[in-house]
């Protein structure tokens, strides 16, 4: 079971690409107290309250109701209910999720925290840019000759991610960003987007 919940968070890893950076304070303090969704109806609401451009980057909710993208889907915020059974074993809880992040794999863990019931934890990745991709990234980035999460010769760059969650629950809010300044603004929206709820 345990090698099936490592295969399938290295698949997790590389379908969503989700990655970390060490947290400042104010992001720290905010994980801790922002308010997470416990239902499809209050993810799709909280995300709702996101707006319509990120750095210019147009809104994408095409994939799933509880996600919202920019940029082609590699900066973005996904709020997945873990126990499903889609993708990670039925029942599964965000603690049996994050213990498997932990370990690390193709990834580089930069740090794990909780307080009381919440956790989180911040992992780094290279990404790389498939063919058809934004033109902008492929002409800023560098090429790479195999990179974790990457294709060979295919430009590549860093990502970054947090996920974070009540270990018991199973709804699991995940952030991904080129970079640390973008996954603090995306965590920052969604602060403010899930204050705004009813």
């Amino acid at each position: 079971m345990k090698a099936r919940l490592r295969s399938l968070a290295a698949l997790t890893l590389a379908a969503s690409v989700t990655l970390l950076v060490a947290c400042n304070d104010a992001q720290a303090s905010s994980v801790v107290t922002m308010e997470l969704p416990d239902s499809e109806a209050a993810a799709v609401s909280t995300l709702s309250f996101l707006p319509d451009d990120f750095r210019g980057d147009p809104r994408d909710t095409r994939l799933f109701p509880t996600s919202v993208s920019y940029r082609d889907q590699e900066v973005g915020i996904k709020v997945i209910d873990v126990g499903a059974g889609d993708f990670w074993p039925a029942g599964s809880t965000v603690g049996d999720v994050l213990d498997i992040f932990a370990g690390g794999h193709d990834w580089e863990v930069l740090e794990t925290g909780s307080e009381g019931d919440r956790s989180w934890i911040r992992i780094k990745t290279e990404g790389s840019d498939s063919p058809d991709s934004d033109p902008r990234v492929r002409q800023s980035a560098g090429t790479t000759s195999g990179s974790v999460g990457g294709n060979v010769g295919q430009p590549s760059f860093d990502v970054y991610g947090l996920n974070v969650g009540d270990r018991s629950a199973h709804w699991l809010v995940v952030f991904t960003a080129r970079s640390a300044d973008e996954l603090d603004e995306l965590v920052s929206l969604f602060v403010e987007a899930a204050a705004t709820m009813p």
